[in-house]
């Protein structure tokens, strides 16, 4: 058999998911005086270590029934505590038996939990000694026995000697038949008896030795931090358990999982090889979701996928629902994260029809990564629509301050943002950094991943010195939190460059910073990750801007073929962006034949895989600018129709109403309608300085063109 620990005393101090009290205690294992105020004493460590010994023996918290924080301290302080073994006849444990468990333990538990400190056990010297008798089959001071219990237990304490005296008052036939039956179940309750013992030993001397060292006669008046507790949990691990127990292997699964939650993903990783080889049954299925989870915040994909992979068939073999579906999360964030979206929509497709049948934490991660996954391939409206169930499914799990409802607040500000409502975006990342703040030290990654985001808000209505300073916090942080090597500060780096590009059009900066990041992605993620080509396409654009147009071609060139490079069979989501991009460039610099070539391509491809409107605008509005190009009016008027009838139903595109104005004033320029050159201008330019920039080539070309306007107007009137 295995005894599953899923968390300890540690753990609890840890668990930020649960815990959003100012009282100084873990409320799961608090005892009643601490929640009442009163006197704390040794009674009180008895209580919490009365309340590990039921979770130990059941595999659960004997307050598992209640959701929150005030329901639990209301039932410390005014319920009795079932006895195990009632626990265990509902809920059986392999392999404890309720009968195994039933009288003494019982009692011993019960004793260490009363509500009353002077009811319980008044040393650890008392519990353990009553824990010793048990073991050894002698009366516990818990339960006074009269002389039929003492008999008894004499008769358990010497069972070949009760087999003689069962010979004398039976036939021998019969008393054989006894013997032979009676045989079997002893050797089978002494082995059951052995293993309790020593897994009772084993923990209570673990749990023992940690209490002392972390005592304020050890520490010498000092408050141990979580990650010293921890250190100090792992070293005894190391030096008092058995490396072949699989005591040690639960301890070390429980240690990893809060070492993940911190943050500490390198310690997480090193304690979960040690744990792993020695691991079976469905810990092991959830133990492989953990280093998924961790080889994912680390960056190394195809360590995660695997994994994810090792896990899931696990759990179909378990028939584990809950399993399963996290399992097919996780393996779509894995391949999202790797720009493989139609593989990762997949995944989560399949995810989907486990929601009803599993807990309320597994539903919010896999719909919080739904969420995302829309806004990834674009379709915002889906996202937002997620993320506002999001936020709702967590508000009736957790407080309003609680770190989860700071994280959803954080997505909504974002998909906000994607929607074109800065305002109600800039609300939700107000809130959200407001949470966070509070509850995560500074340098923290979620803190860090939160700034980031702000500063693109702030960035997009024009507060750049805010903008700016964000960004430099969120990369320092991201730096120190996750490495210089790690895709997190990697992008952030490229987002700062594309703020410092588009802000401060601070060329020279942003192509070091885009370049850096080329550089480190390249070392890091997958060949086919989409990043690479959006740093392509980042550098291509600021090398044009600094007027290095070769550099520029080549980038542009590159992103396009690394779009080729990575479709399957159907063309990657990013393709057709790239040649938008690609075919702009060429109409710039007057390649008018490559231009329409492109520009093409990239239309026909958003037609036939049903692009949505923004997509659909930008690329009409490309092919529109090559057609002017070549001069041909009819065809670009044509374009220019359509995206003009889209635009009209999305008074949000400010950047893409811009550009139809430059676009239509080209048109209007070629027919020398100037008066209409230069009413079209008067109105678009000030917008494309605004979301452009006043430096880049479109706007110098408007800029020109209006002048130009000006100009024949001025030898009309003459």
């Amino acid at each position: 058999g295995t005894v599953k620990i899923l968390d300890f005393g540690i753990v609890k101090w840890l668990e930020q998911e649960e815990q959003t009290q100012t009282l100084i205690l873990t409320p799961r294992y608090s005892a009643p005086e601490q929640i009442l105020a009163e006197p704390i004493t040794t009674a009180t460590d008895i209580f919490t270590l009365g309340l590990l010994l039921v979770e130990c023996i059941t595999e659960c918290h004997p307050f598992d029934d209640v959701h929150s924080v005030f329901e639990l301290q209301k039932a410390i302080v005014s319920r009795e505590l079932t006895a195990p073994s009632k626990r265990l006849a509902k809920f059986p444990v392999d392999p404890i038996s309720g009968k195994a468990v039933r009288g003494d333990l019982d009692a011993i538990c019960l004793k260490a939990v009363q509500i009353e400190p002077k009811k319980r056990y008044q040393s650890a010297l008392q519990m353990a000694m009553d824990l010793q008798n048990w073991v050894l089959g002698l009366p516990v001071s818990a339960r006074p026995v009269g002389k039929m219990g003492r008999s008894l237990k004499w008769v358990r304490r010497n069972p070949s000697m009760s087999a003689v005296l069962c010979l004398l008052f039976g036939s021998w036939l019969f008393a054989t038949l006894y013997i032979l039956k009676s045989n079997q179940q002893i050797a089978a309750e002494r082995q059951v008896a052995i293993l309790e013992r020593d897994r009772a030993a084993t923990i209570a001397s673990f749990l023992e030795n940690l209490f002392e060292q972390n005592s304020p006669e050890a520490t010498l008046g000092k408050n141990p931090s979580a990650l010293d507790l921890l250190e100090n949990g792992k070293r005894l691990i190391g030096t008092s358990l058995d490396p072949e127990s699989e005591e040690r292997t639960q301890l070390l699964h429980s240690l990893c999982k809060v070492y993940f939650k911190l943050g500490q993903d390198q310690e997480a990783l090193g304690l979960s090889d040690q744990a792993l080889p020695k691991l079976k049954g469905e810990v092991l299925a959830e133990h492989y979701l953990l280093r998924s989870e961790i080889f994912l915040n680390l960056g190394r994909y195809p360590e995660s996928q695997k994994n994810s992979q090792a896990g899931l068939e696990l759990a179909q073999e378990f028939r584990n629902v809950n399993l399963q579906a996290l399992c097919y999360n996780l393996l779509g964030e894995c391949y999202s994260k790797q720009g493989q979206h139609e593989q990762a929509g997949h995944l989560f497709a399949k995810a989907s029809p486990f929601l009803d049948q599993i807990p309320a934490a597994s539903r919010l991660a896999i719909i919080s990564n739904q969420a995302i996954h829309a806004a990834n391939i674009k379709n915002y409206a889906l996202c937002l629509e997620s993320s506002l169930q999001v936020l709702g499914l967590k508000k009736e799990l957790f407080p309003e301050d609680h770190p989860q409802i700071g994280l959803s607040h954080i997505q909504l500000g974002n998909a906000y943002r994607w929607v074109q409502d800065p305002e109600s975006s800039k609300q939700h990342f107000e809130i959200g950094l407001s949470i966070l703040n509070k509850v995560y030290p500074k340098g923290h990654g979620e803190l860090a991943s939160a700034e980031n985001d702000y500063a693109g808000l702030l960035r997009s209505i024009g507060q750049y010195p805010e903008a700016r300073q964000h960004y430099e916090i969120a990369m320092k942080w991201l730096a120190e939190y996750y490495g210089e090597d790690h895709p997190h500060t990697i992008m952030a780096k490229s987002n700062l460059g594309v703020f410092l590009l588009s802000g401060f059009e601070d060329f020279d900066g942003a192509i070091a910073l885009f370049e850096w990041s080329f550089q480190h992605a390249q070392k890091v993620l997958p060949p086919e990750h989409q990043f690479l080509g959006e740093i392509r396409n980042n550098l291509a654009i600021a090398y044009e801007r600094r007027g290095d147009l070769r550099s520029a071609q080549i980038h542009f060139e590159g992103c396009v073929a690394h779009y080729r490079a990575i479709s399957g069979e159907t063309p990657h989501p990013n393709l057709s962006a790239a040649l938008c991009e690609l075919g702009n460039f060429y109409s710039r610099t007057q390649k008018v034949e490559a231009a329409l070539a492109v520009t093409r391509e990239a239309l026909t491809l958003r037609q036939k895989y049903g692009f949505g409107d923004a997509e659909m605008i930008y690329a009409y509005q490309c092919l529109g600018q090559a057609l002017l190009l070549a001069q041909k009016y009819p065809e670009a008027l044509d374009c220019l129709t359509e995206s003009a009838s889209l635009l009209s139903n999305h008074a949000a595109l400010k950047w893409e109403a811009a550009n139809q104005g430059r676009l239509t004033a080209e048109y209007e320029a070629g027919l020398k309608n100037w008066d209409r050159v230069q009413e079209i201008l008067q109105v678009s330019l000030p917008d494309m300085e605004k979301f452009i920039g006043s430096k880049h080539p479109n706007t110098l070309k408007a800029r020109a063109l209006l002048a130009s306007a000006r100009a024949h107007l001025a030898l009309k009137d003459n």
